[in-house]
């Protein structure tokens, strides 16, 4: 799943000119996971991630970029779809709370993720460099990323993703004996447990995960308590993914190798 996940996070730093080597994205993502597993709000690994890069390859500006871009695309498609779910499946009513419920996701996703651009816009003498850098943000990313083969390998990816997460809540809720689920509301339930994932108001959006899987599998009929028992055995799968990353945290192989080459868009020269 997150050897994946470090494969979409690669294509997208290629896609803005950032040479990072194969075998070191990956190991720099398992590591950033590990953090993200561990530190209130999820974006612990994202700092570390593009430290780690900016260290090694420098461009700073394009790293934000890839992370920022791989993050929100991808909640914005989860919740695209996830909404496409709640259209076919749920009620009018039950519908209007998820729609609640996403609009509120969606609100703390944004307040989180741009308070830092908040606060420099409220100091009077970076207000205009503010905006100009929000500008160039916006085009780097318009112009890099909103091409077809980009984006359609990016979905595709996504969707490789959510793939490999229905499989483990597949293994989860046969290990607690609730069956009768068929693959596409396997894969239903998935996308709205990984939706709840991604509230940062939690360690790992944790409580936030288990909540939605209890909800998803209601919907469908099981009880709660066998729902419960899915969803903890599901996030422990996850935690246990953790492992690697933490192993190569810990042996500080991402640190001894990395040269140092400037953190602007255009590395400094030696």
């Amino acid at each position: 799943l997150f050897a994946v996940m470090a494969l979409r996070w690669w294509m997208l730093s290629r896609a803005l000119g950032v040479r990072v080597p194969g075998g070191r994205a990956l190991l720099l993502y398992f590591e950033a996971v590990t953090f993200n597993l561990v530190l209130p709000g999820s974006v612990g690994g994202e700092v570390l991630r593009v430290w780690r890069t900016t260290r090694l390859v420098g461009r700073l500006r394009r790293n934000i970029a890839a992370v920022l871009f791989e993050r929100f695309g991808n909640i914005g498609f989860l919740l695209l779809l996830v909404a496409g779910w709640a259209a076919l499946e749920l009620t009018e009513d039950e519908a209007t709370r998820l729609s609640g419920l996403a609009a509120i996701a969606l609100v703390v996703l944004a307040a989180t993720s741009l308070l830092r651009w908040a606060l420099r816009l409220g100091a009077r003498w970076r207000r205009l460099r503010a905006v100009r850098e929000i500008w160039r943000f916006g085009w780097l990313i318009r112009r890099r990323f909103f091409r077809p083969r980009t984006l359609l390998l990016f979905l595709a990816l996504s969707l490789s993703v959510y793939g490999m997460a229905s499989l483990a809540a597949a293994a989860s809720l046969q290990a607690t004996g609730t069956g009768g689920l068929g693959p596409l509301q396997i894969v239903a339930v998935t996308l709205v447990t990984m939706a709840g994932t991604a509230i940062p108001l939690s360690i790992a959006g944790t409580g936030f995960r288990e909540g939605a899987m209890v909800l998803a599998l209601g919907f469908y009929g099981v009880p709660s308590d066998a729902a419960l028992a899915s969803a903890f055995l599901f996030s422990a799968a996850l935690f246990l993914q953790a492992i690697p990353g933490m192993a190569i945290w810990l042996s500080g192989s991402n640190g001894r190798a990395v040269h140092a080459r400037g953190t602007g868009d255009v590395p400094r020269r030696t």
